[in-house]
């Protein structure tokens, strides 16, 4: 997908691009939630695709749609789903195989880690046990460095 980003810089096409190679329907909805999302560039809730789709076109879509949208995505290995504990779903383009992600208990950012080393283990594992992943995620309970600060002050 990052390629396909990076071979346009016509967004309604990266989109339809997106979806044919996916071998999804372009639908309106489908469209909206992949722009919001890569506009995005990090992860949102269902909550924000919606509120920001409704801005751009000045009308609503409704919250069901959204979900339905977001499912589908999910499921063609569009999109992928980030979930911290109780609190609501993320939404984010999805960039590699997996996502490795930090989350600061303390001012509830999240932050990716890129590491490929580490990734390049998590298949490797899977490899000699036989499995095969077509995805993963990785969640990372921390303090930031921000709020390190803080308290030292």
């Amino acid at each position: 997908i990052n390629r396909v980003i990076m071979e346009s810089n016509n967004l309604e096409e990266v989109v339809l691009n997106i979806l044919k190679k996916a071998k999804m329907r372009a639908t309106l909805p489908r469209i909206h939630v992949v722009q919001t999302l890569i506009e995005a560039d990090k992860e949102i809730t269902a909550y924000e695709i919606e509120r920001k789709v409704a801005q751009k076109n000045s009308k609503n879509v409704y919250i069901s749609t959204i979900y339905s949208s977001l499912r589908a995505l999910e499921m063609a290995g569009v999109i992928q789903r980030f979930k911290i504990g109780d609190q609501q779903a993320y939404y984010s383009i999805k960039k590699q195989n997996g996502s490795i992600r930090l989350y600061c208990e303390e001012c509830e950012k999240t932050y990716l880690l890129d590491n490929d080393n580490i990734e390049k283990d998590i298949l490797d594992i899977s490899k000699t046990r036989n499995i095969s992943i077509k995805s993963f995620s990785v969640f990372i309970q921390i303090k930031c460095e921000e709020c390190m600060e803080k308290k030292q002050n």
